[in-house]
């Protein structure tokens, strides 16, 4: 039987490929979870400095899959997946968009294991890749509504996770190789969960830092910029092969501040 935690902390994360991380929890051999999702992000006041303007009630949309496998116990196969929709009210000058956006596939390999105090501290690498579904329109195109940068992002992870009864806490970070204009990027996702009966509890931060000069953007949740995030979620077990989640969060780039949130549907297999 897997252990009670390991139904809920990737379930909180399936918003968007720029979701708050991963953790160290697998799902054993032959093991599936599927998730959907549906995310938003609303702005009242946008501003883009190049060129410099500012807009008013920007919202972004994303509806998200995922899907994580047990290879082995101690190897997971995870895919995420997005739909995604930009607008503006009232901006004609730049469109609308919606399209498919992003796939990212990621392996999570527990390299080690070993017991700390009345836990246990976990290592895994967790290399991947993010590729772009379609030929979306970009930032370059439409930087207010644009839906990604379309470019290819090689991603070096790992992850440093503790779980001490009904408690864990979970560090992903790494380099992230983007192959377009944008600079690469170091993610550091931070998480900390408690389960209370059948609700697993969960907070969250995110820092992604730019390395080197960028441009400010609206769209946060597609690491146009670095940005900080926080938030708080919740997982319930409503069976043993049924779950439900949700998250509220708050996204800082420097110049745009954003609020949204995540309701997702969970099966076990």
């Amino acid at each position: 039987m897997r252990p009670l935690l390991a139904a809920a902390p990737s379930f909180l994360l399936v918003s968007s490929l720029a979701a708050q991380g991963e953790t160290g929890f697998l799902r054993g051999r032959g093991r599936l979870d599927l998730s959907a999702s549906y995310s938003l992000d609303r702005f009242d006041d946008v501003r883009l400095e190049n060129p410099v303007e500012s807009f008013e009630d920007g919202a972004r949309a994303l509806w998200g899959l995922y899907a994580a496998y047990g290879v082995r116990d101690d190897l997971d196969l995870v895919v995420n997946a997005a739909y995604a929709s930009a607008e503006a009210d009232g901006e004609p000058a730049f469109e609308d968009e919606s399209d498919l956006q992003d796939v990212a596939v990621q392996v999570k390999w527990r390299s080690g294991a070993w017991t700390l105090g009345p836990g246990e501290i976990r290592w895994l690498l967790a290399p991947g890749v993010r590729l772009p579904l379609t030929d979306y329109e970009s930032y370059s195109k439409n930087p207010l509504n644009g839906l990604g940068e379309d470019d290819t992002v090689l991603l070096g992870r790992t992850i440093l996770h503790y779980d001490w009864r009904s408690t864990y806490v979970a560090l992903e970070t790494g380099y992230d190789h983007r192959n377009g204009p944008l600079d690469d990027e170091v993610p550091l996702h931070l998480s900390l969960g408690t389960t209370l009966g059948r609700v697993t509890w969960q907070v969250f931060a995110t820092n992604l830092i730019a390395l080197g000069d960028t441009v400010s953007s609206p769209r946060l949740s597609d690491e146009r910029d670095g940005y900080v995030r926080f938030g708080v979620g919740a997982y319930v077990r409503v069976s043993e092969r049924f779950g439900l989640s949700l998250s509220v969060r708050h996204s800082d780039d420097g110049t745009n501040e954003a609020q949204g949130f995540s309701l997702g549907t969970v099966l076990r297999f």
